[in-house]
């Protein structure tokens, strides 16, 4: 009873998402329930479809999202940072935000329809091509949820951000178990699944954001222009970051079988799961850092750097050990080849999540180019990489290629902070905060 007191507090901050601290703890916990949603749909789709059939439902669903993500590339930031600075004009910046997306929306569709026969022509039959290209339309949905939901994260309310981002995969695994349970589950059916849960969960965030705060047009011609240059200005960053996330999946889909495919994607999708650690950061960490300084900004991406540090250590100390166990255990003997591609694969990830603690730092002081050419520079390697290692070594090749692209990016990002920023990197003192935070001083 005298514990109750005490804890009630901390239970209050959790549940409410308030400040950083909570925030952030509440999204990586709102990210584990998404990543056990995600390993159920995979589990699902990969017992019933198969390898084959599990890399046909990739190649389908892999396009919208690609799209997307490429698409909306260096938005989300310019909307983050122009919601912080100026909260008292949410509505034309959401306004401007929505519109552009929708013109980038339609753009990418017409690009995709166009860009995919050419990349699955000899591996796919015409049926699935032209089905990925009818289901390119889900790349606009895509789009607006996406930026739908980090408006929710830069204007503070975090409960409904990571309300958001266990709402897909979990009406998503209702709809594939309500489907598998009634027929035959194949890889349309799963992709149409997919296509139903988009859509819902949009017209659901838009309602909740007009009840909190309307978009408008009424100051277009203020706001435009301003989220264009910030847009236009991370938009390398974030075209290339994405382009580097799906480029591996787009090579092999014209290189290797569609059995081959499903092993990688299975192994990409587990491989993921630490990317939860990444999402929190974006969702929590740039909103912190915005206005408040270069010095507290530095010391909060000093302290996340550190947690993100400690945290992946024992991520992949565990895949090691685990990793070829748990595929075979979830998926079944026929995903037991994809052991080796897991453990390259949660290499790259773990690099991916460095990378996003300390681009946020540039982001946060207003410096997106410098992420931008940094992440052209990883691209390049990366790219060369898969153009020399997958046709020779197939999805291994790729796997390598992508992690040495990830880790140049970490690299180059960790060693511009005291020399381009001109800020000291003090990650001892760093780690001796965390650690006086989770085992305090006891008193004399």
């Amino acid at each position: 009873m005298t514990a109750l007191p005490a804890i009630r507090p901390l239970l209050r901050g959790l549940l409410r998402g308030e400040g950083t601290g909570y925030g952030f703890a509440q999204t990586i916990v709102a990210q584990l329930v998404v990543v056990l949603f995600n390993v159920a749909t995979g589990v699902l789709t990969a017992r019933l479809l198969g390898p084959e059939g599990r890399g046909i439902f990739a190649a389908v669903t892999m396009w919208p999202q690609f799209l997307a993500s490429v698409a909306l590339a260096g938005l989300p930031f310019a909307l983050t940072y122009h919601l912080r600075q100026d909260r008292d004009q949410a509505g034309g910046v959401l306004g401007a935000s929505f519109l552009l997306a929708l013109l980038l929306g339609i753009l990418a569709i017409l690009i995709g329809v166009l860009v995919m026969p050419a990349t699955m022509r000899g591996r796919y039959s015409t049926e699935v091509i032209l089905f990925c290209q009818v289901f390119s339309a889900l790349t606009l949905a895509n789009m607006l949820s996406m930026l739908a939901k980090q408006s929710f994260s830069a204007l503070g309310r975090i409960r409904t951000f990571n309300l958001l981002s266990w709402a897909d995969p979990g009406l998503y695994l209702v709809l594939l178990l309500a489907v598998a349970a009634t027929a035959t589950l194949t890889p349309e059916r799963a992709a149409f699944c997919m296509g139903i849960q988009t859509v819902l969960v949009l017209a659901w965030s838009l309602l909740r954001l007009f009840r909190y705060c309307r978009p408008s047009l009424a100051g277009f011609r203020l706001w435009m222009p301003k989220i264009l240059s910030y847009t236009a200005r991370a938009s390398g960053a974030g075209v290339l970051a994405n382009l580097a996330s799906y480029l591996d999946r787009l090579v092999l889909v014209a290189l290797i079988s569609p059995h081959d495919f499903g092993l990688y994607v299975v192994a990409f999708s587990l491989s993921r799961l630490l990317m939860v650690l990444q999402t929190g950061v974006g969702a929590v960490v740039l909103p912190a850092m915005i206005g408040t300084g270069e010095a507290a900004a530095k010391a909060l991406h000093d302290r996340t750097l550190v947690a993100m540090l400690l945290a992946i250590t024992v991520a992949i100390g565990g895949c090691f050990v685990l990793g070829k166990p748990l595929l075979v255990f979830l998926y079944g003997e026929e995903f037991a080849g994809a052991g080796l591609l897991m453990a390259i694969l949660v290499i790259e990830a773990s690099f991916s999540c460095l990378c996003q603690v300390t681009a946020q730092l540039f982001l946060a002081l207003g410096r997106p180019s410098y992420v931008s050419v940094v992440q052209g520079i990883a691209f390049s390697v990366m790219a060369v990489g898969l153009l020399i290692l997958a046709p020779a070594y197939g999805a291994i090749g790729a796997a390598l290629a992508v992690t040495a692209g990830t880790a140049l990016r970490f690299v180059l990002l960790l060693a511009a902070v005291p020399l381009h920023l001109r800020l000291p990197l003090r990650l001892a003192a760093a780690f001796r905060d965390l650690s006086t935070l989770v085992f305090p001083a006891r008193p004399a």
